[in-house]
């Protein structure tokens, strides 16, 4: 309401001023109830379509679980006889085939790498301060072949299957 409005009240009763304004009050508090009910009614069905969205979606994944465990017997067969040594094939509807893990650099005796490393390689910043401790990303980054440090050797990633279907789904 603007000033203007304010000061353009018309001129009544104080009795009548009281009952019109309690009038509104009637209206501005049934609103607000109206507004809550609202509010509540749409908490409880976005509540309803999360648990919904939840459910439809832990079913595909289930299923598309499945789907993947029973082809990848089939793939794997199909790549063992691919004279090209490729790790996929290309099927009608998409690429399914096994990724190499990823390698992993392990410290598995520090203090033979931590001798080795100062030894061999004095100056090279492989070795953290002020607590002598190996620096992993350092040596990843220095050493080609780090499982040559004694102390430190590489573990093998698992292979993981994939599948890449080709398109966008249709809806």
């Amino acid at each position: 309401m603007t000033e203007q409005a304010v000061t353009d009240a018309p001129t009544m009763d104080p009795t009548e001023a009281h009952h019109q304004a309690s009038r509104y009050m009637k209206r501005i508090r049934s609103l607000l109830t109206g507004k809550a009910v609202v509010d509540g009614s749409y908490k409880e069905q976005i509540g309803e379509i999360d648990a919904w969205h939840r459910q439809e979606t832990e079913r595909f994944d289930s299923e598309l679980t499945r789907l993947r465990m029973e082809m990848q017997p089939l793939v794997r067969l199909l790549v063992a006889s691919e004279p090209t040594g490729k790790k996929s094939v290309n099927l009608v509807a998409g690429v399914a085939g096994f990724r190499a893990g990823r390698e992993r650099v392990v410290v598995e005796d520090e203090g033979a790498a931590l001798e080795h490393l100062g030894q061999s390689y004095p100056g090279v910043e492989c070795i953290r301060r002020p607590k002598p401790q190996v620096d992993l990303p350092s040596v990843k980054r220095l050493f080609p072949q780090p499982e040559v440090i004694p102390g430190i050797s590489v573990e093998k990633g698992e292979e993981t299957f994939y599948t890449d279907p080709i398109g966008e789904p249709s809806r």
